[in-house]
């Protein structure tokens, strides 16, 4: 069948692993989207969430932690696998610069409709979050690094190529993305004070506990059959 066909048998199946885990980042932001939605909701009902705005936070925290993946473990995986090729760290540069822009501009979107309409129960949750103390730092805290450090470092090509660079501002978006979640629930039950011990320590590292014993050991696997599908391709 010549190279058509051999590029066709290499191809991935419809059922295939290489094929099905391309749907679960989607499912894994949407269930995450609405967890977030729940906990915002719950904490504050006035505050009217925006469901699309979430899972935009969501989607580009999944490819901040994929990126660190792709950085942590590109020499535990071995030099035959994709986190070795400096191509797919380029890509992985390039999404986490464009969609942090994606999200501050979905960010002052919001923004700019709770100022324009100035309803004061909307403004409120801004204000306490943005303009009171003490959470006024950890307020502008998470645009910084969700935003503003991926947008100056990761503007030109050879930081998006280099793991170190890459790592660190994918690791800083992560704390950036924990303090957003932080300061969109904590101030609405303790607007006066910072409420910080074990127990938010404790469920951190809980949650990033489960999140390498489901991921870890599956990324060899995953890293050998995306290499398999890209030299297919080629």
């Amino acid at each position: 069948m010549g190279k058509f066909g051999d590029q066709y048998r290499n191809a991935p199946s419809r059922h295939s692993p290489a094929r099905a885990d391309n749907r679960h980042p989607l499912l894994r932001d949407l269930f995450a989207a609405l967890f977030r939605l729940d906990h915002v909701a719950f904490a504050d009902v006035a505050q009217h969430a925006v469901g699309w705005w979430f899972f935009a936070t969501c989607f580009w925290s999944a490819i901040v932690a994929m990126s660190l993946s792709a950085v942590v473990f590109r020499e535990l995986l071995g030099p035959g696998t994709m986190a070795s090729r400096p191509e797919v760290l380029h890509d992985f540069g390039k999404l986490v610069f464009a969609f942090s822009i994606f999200w501050i501009y979905l960010s002052f979107a919001q923004y700019l409709v709770i100022w324009y309409g100035d309803i004061p129960t909307e403004t409120f949750f801004l204000v306490v979050r943005l303009w009171h103390f003490p959470w006024v730092p950890l307020g502008w805290l998470a645009p910084f690094l969700i935003w503003m450090v991926p947008f100056i470092v990761l503007m030109g090509v050879r930081p998006k190529r280099t793991p170190y660079i890459l790592g660190t501002v994918a690791a800083l978006g992560l704390i950036g993305v924990w303090d957003l979640d932080y300061i969109l629930i904590v101030p609405s039950l303790s607007p006066n004070r910072i409420p910080f011990g074990w127990v938010e320590v404790c469920v951190t590292a809980g949650f990033l506990g489960a999140f390498l014993l489901c991921a870890a050991p599956g990324l060899r696997l995953a890293a050998t059959a995306a290499t398999s599908s890209f030299e297919g391709a080629d």
